[in-house]
């Protein structure tokens, strides 16, 4: 470098340091200079991710609330299967236990009630006793078996 550069580098030293202290001095007072925008970018994304985030908190809300919701259903229908179980079991061991447990019955209330499975099957055909036919057992008894639907 030649003696004519280096003093204009040593001249314009001071303004450099002016120059930088009016930059340092306009930041500590807020003053920004973003020619190309990139804070207010920056800004937009943050507020987007922002909806985002806030959008999929309702959805979990609404599927935590769905969700506390059909467990009360579930729970309320555990109860009244667990309740009708308990009544059909009582009501089981008293005919089974009753006097008349083994006497054949009439021909026409057989029928009826072999109507009544075929009728209940159909309506709900994975209950017990309900796989395949409701055709009488083979020997074809006139007393209704336990445990299963008549015939």
């Amino acid at each position: 470098m030649t003696r004519a550069g280096l003093r204009t580098l040593i001249g314009l030293a001071p303004w450099a340091l002016a120059l930088a202290g009016v930059l340092a001095l306009a930041g500590g007072l807020g003053v920004r200079w973003d020619p190309f925008g990139l804070a207010a970018r920056r800004l937009d994304r943050a507020e987007a991710r922002a909806i985002a985030a806030e959008t999929e908190v309702e959805r979990l809300n609404a599927a935590l609330e769905a969700d506390r919701a059909l467990a009360a259903v579930r729970e309320r229908a555990v109860e009244r299967v667990t309740v009708a179980r308990a009544s059909v079991d009582d009501l089981t061991r008293r005919a089974e236990g009753a006097p008349d447990a083994r006497t054949p019955l009439d021909p026409d209330r057989l029928a009826r009630l072999r109507e009544h499975d075929r009728r209940l099957c159909g309506i709900a055909p994975h209950l017990v006793g309900c796989a395949g036919d409701a055709e009488p057992a083979a020997g074809g008894g006139d007393a209704v078996s336990p445990g299963g639907p008549a015939g």
